[in-house]
């Protein structure tokens, strides 16, 4: 076993204590800079309760609050480039049709898919697509079954789905 031999936190200077303080609110745990200066986490505690810092306001609280929040940025930019919204717009997207088969965001991504799969050339955004469903009034009827709604070319001379290229029509089976 490995014996340290620890300074008592009286014994630090103020110069050593405002860095704590400032190593503390930048993230680093009380465990971490009890060991950095050779104390007592509990004289670390000490001293930040002396400075008016609580626990709660840095350490590894910090760190936690700073990865959520890099983790939601990242979310939320891959959603943005996804979907051209916010992960808070499409969860409310999600709960507002949350009684039709699936989310209008997952539709999408799947029309998408199916179309870029089968040739065409797809440069529709999700705000764009979202819009001509809205306009229509047909998004509660989606599918393909009678008495659906699609989106499809307005004319076979048509190979990419775009804003102009398209509509919303009653779906009726190939024969």
């Amino acid at each position: 076993m490995l014996w340290i031999k620890l300074m008592p936190s009286h014994k630090l200077n103020q110069e050593q204590k405002k860095q704590i303080c400032d190593r503390f609110m930048n993230g680093e745990s009380a465990s971490e800079l009890g060991e950095a200066f050779g104390v007592t986490r509990q004289a670390i505690a000490y001293i930040l309760k002396a400075h008016g810092i609580k626990t709660s306001q840095g350490g590894r609280t910090k760190q936690g609050v700073v990865n959520r929040q890099a983790l939601y940025d990242a979310v939320n930019k891959r959603c943005m480039e996804r979907y051209g919204i916010t992960t808070e717009e499409k969860k409310r997207l999600g709960r507002l049709y949350s009684h039709l088969n699936r989310p209008p965001t997952t539709t999408y991504s799947r029309n998408k898919r199916d179309k870029i799969r089968r040739g065409y050339g797809y440069v529709l955004t999700f705000p764009q697509w979202w819009a001509l469903w809205m306009d229509s009034g047909h998004w509660p009827n989606y599918g393909r079954s009678k008495g659906s709604y699609v989106m499809a070319l307005k004319s076979k001379t048509y190979k990419t789905f775009r804003l102009n290229s398209v509509e919303i029509v009653k779906f009726r089976a190939k024969r």
